[in-house]
């Protein structure tokens, strides 16, 4: 529950970050501007749509919809690799004080 609530508390934050667009949009004198800086922040804007609609998504089924992070790349190790890598009975001998 926790990670769904720091997905959600960092899109709003990015929601808040880009609120001076929607705030030049309602502030144009004429329709004219506003159109031309819905052109301008198309992008802005409907990356802000998203935002909104994962945070819906999220508060409506918290845990089910957090993407799970990938694994680091040194998970990805299989042991035959680790095994082929290191000599055991080398190894050993080392530690024993003996000869290969």
């Amino acid at each position: 529950m926790e990670v769904t609530y720091i997905v959600i508390e960092n899109l709003k934050r990015s929601l808040s970050q880009t609120d001076y667009v929607v705030t030049k949009i309602a502030e144009a004198e004429t329709i004219e501007e506003q159109q031309a800086l819905r052109i301008k922040y198309a992008d802005v804007l409907n990356q802000r749509k998203q935002w909104r609609a994962q945070i819906n998504e999220l508060e409506e089924h918290p845990m089910e919809n957090v993407p799970t992070p990938a694994p680091p790349s040194w998970a990805n190790v299989k042991e035959n690799d680790m095994n082929e890598s290191i000599d055991d009975t080398s190894v050993m001998n080392e530690l024993e004080g003996g000869e290969e």
